[in-house]
This record gives structure tokens, C-alpha cells and sequence, in this order.
């Protein structure tokens, strides 16, 4: 019995035995497939940064500029062309009579034929005008006529004042003017009629002018001294 039992156990271990070499050899010739590794990414190795120092300079902040303030230009004025200017002048653009004054009932003292130019030397404020003369018969140097084209700058013309009116002095046969009285004079002497009172004419009663027949006419006094009673 216990021959048996030792001869199982002995073959029970030999069985053991075979079957474990079997494995091992069923182990040994299985050759497992290899797995293909994944290398990881190659990283460069860390730099430390160096560190360095850096000097700190003061900069001072620029001092502040006002901005200029605009001035306009100038607007360029060219200069005013410089002119001459004509001296006023009167045409006749007719016949006229050039009185002593600025009336008609001043006296004549020359007249003048149309299309004569004559120079202006005045102007009243009822458009008579002043002009200069040279008449070898008369001792006027000026005379007014009433009419007439000006031509030139007017506002170079001064207003003139007319003189006072005189009344001339004839010689009673000649008839020449021997001189001149003003109003204010003709009332100093004694006028007579000469050839009756609707004559028209006076003769003084003393010398004048050296004349001892000085002689005045309605026609020439009353216009200018309508008060003088002869």
C-alpha cells in the first residue's frame, strides 16, 4: 500500500515535471512582437538667460516751446499810377461875351468866337467860369463866361468870389472908359444929366480921372447899383 502510493506520487511529480518543460518550451518559441517605441522629441537643453545689468541714465524732458503764432501775410496794394493832371480848361462851343462878373448884367469885356480853349481859373456857384485872358486891348487879365464845355478835372476848380461890381467912366465925346467907380464911390460925386433927364447919361459936376466930362450910363450903373440915385 504505501509501495502504491509512493510509485503514484513519483509519477505524479514526473508528469508534473514534463508538462512544466513542455510549457517552457511552448513559452521559449513564442516570440512576441515588438512594439515600435515612440522617441520623444528631441528639446535643447535649457538656457539659462544671462542676466545683465543694464546703466540707468537720467534723461532730462525737453524744456516747452510755444508753437509761433500765425501772422498772416501782408495783402500785397500795388501803388496808385501816379497821374498828371490836366488843368481844367473851358471850349467855346459857341460865341460868347466875357463879363466882369458872374452875371449878365456885369459888363462886357472882350468876346470870344466858337471853338476857342481858354484856361479856368475859377468858378462861381451858378456855373460861370473864371477864365484867364490875354487881350491887348483891355487892361482885364480875366473875365466870366456863362457857358461853355469844361473839359479836365473840375475839382480843381476853386469857387471864387466875384469883385465887386464897378460901373466904367467914359469920356462924354470919345466915349472911352477913362476909369472905374464902384457903388460905394459913384455916391461921393454929383452926377447932371447930359442932354435932358431921359438921356441916359450923367456928367459928373467935378474932375475925374483928370477928365472934367467924366460921363456914366443908365445901362452900365443900374444892374450893379440899383440904390445910387444920380
Amino acid at each position: 500500500m504505501n509501495i502504491q502510493s509512493g510509485h503514484n506520487q513519483h509519477m505524479l511529480a514526473l508528469v508534473a515535471l514534463v508538462m512544466a518543460s513542455l510549457a517552457c518550451s511552448l513559452v521559449t518559441g513564442i516570440q512576441p512582437t515588438p512594439t515600435q517605441s515612440v522617441q520623444p522629441p528631441l528639446q535643447s537643453p535649457a538656457v539659462e538667460p544671462s542676466v545683465q545689468s543694464i546703466p540707468l541714465t537720467y534723461t532730462p524732458l525737453p524744456t516747452y516751446t510755444p508753437l509761433p503764432t500765425y501772422t498772416p501775410e501782408p495783402t500785397f496794394t500795388p501803388r496808385p499810377t501816379n497821374t498828371i493832371q490836366s488843368s481844367p480848361t473851358l471850349f467855346l462851343d459857341k460865341d460868347f461875351f466875357c463879363r466882369e462878373g458872374p452875371t449878365l448884367a456885369y459888363s462886357d469885356v472882350t468876346d470870344f468866337k466858337a471853338g476857342i480853349e481858354l484856361p479856368i481859373l475859377g468858378k462861381s456857384d451858378t456855373d460861370w467860369w473864371l477864365v484867364k485872358i490875354d487881350v491887348s486891348y483891355t487892361r482885364h487879365k480875366s473875365c466870366w463866361i456863362g457857358g461853355g464845355e469844361v473839359r479836365g478835372n473840375q475839382d480843381l476848380i476853386p469857387l471864387t468870389l466875384a469883385t465887386e461890381p464897378v460901373v466904367p467912366v467914359h469920356a462924354q465925346f470919345s466915349w472911352a472908359v477913362i476909369g472905374e467907380l464902384s457903388c460905394a464911390q459913384l455916391v461921393q460925386y454929383s452926377w447932371e444929366p447930359v442932354g435932358g433927364a431921359g438921356s441916359g447919361k450923367f456928367l459928373s459936376t467935378s474932375e475925374l480921372f483928370s477928365h472934367d466930362n467924366a460921363t456914366i450910363l443908365n445901362t452900365e450903373w443900374i444892374p450893379f447899383c440899383p440904390d445910387f440915385a444920380p
